[in-house]
């Protein structure tokens, strides 16, 4: 068995979305990365390549910038099991979409919505700033690059989950409630705490 924390998805061979007739035809685990390095998504095929032609997250997944898939080949016996170790220590946004079956024989679905914020990049900025931090301080802070905290503060990207948007305000100590309303604290499953940097 592998252990998960030795995995670095950002490391793997990999290949931009718009390019995944190039991923291989062999078992492997796959890792959808976003723009901002977050994984999105772990899947697991005997073939990515033929498994990408038509994959449900497809659609989805076009709506972000800069998305790639990373791969690691797996023992096809190993598959199941490495997919769900690594789900377990990665928690990825996208896996949590599917739809779960009670014993009711209901389904319930997460819904995903989209909210336009003007100015946010601003605000973070601002907070950066206050905080007196450098862009590749408040990147390694959120645990991201400062060229995609960069990108996050001028705007400069389609769309932000709202995971990585926390991790960048509380990077430099901004509340984001205090910005976006009372609203953000009452979304299911999202938790706002304060900074827990000394900015």
């Amino acid at each position: 068995m592998i252990n998960p924390s030795a995995i670095n998805p950002l490391t793997l061979p990999s290949v931009l979305l718009s390019e995944r007739s190039r991923l291989p035809a062999i078992p492997c685990i796959y890792f959808v990365i976003d723009s901002f390095d977050v994984v999105q998504y772990i899947g697991k095929s005997i073939n990515p390549k033929q498994r990408w032609t038509g994959h449900q997250r497809y659609p989805l997944l076009t709506k972000m910038d800069g998305v790639k898939i990373s791969y690691m080949p797996v023992d096809i016996n190993l598959l199941s099991s490495v997919e769900k170790a690594l789900i377990a220590w990665f928690s990825p946004p996208l896996n949590l979409l599917r739809p779960s079956v009670h014993k009711s024989n209901s389904t319930r679905l997460k819904i995903v919505f989209e909210v336009e914020v003007e100015g946010l990049g601003q605000v973070l900025r601002q907070a950066r700033e206050k905080a007196k931090l450098s862009v590749a301080s408040a990147g390694e802070r959120a645990g991201m690059s400062g060229a995609n905290f960069s990108r996050i503060e001028n705007e400069e990207t389609k769309g932000v989950p709202i995971e990585t948007l926390i991790k960048a305000a509380k990077a430099v100590g901004l509340d984001l409630s205090s910005y976006l309303g009372e609203w953000v604290k009452s979304m299911p499953g999202i938790t706002i705490k304060e900074s827990d940097n000394n900015v």
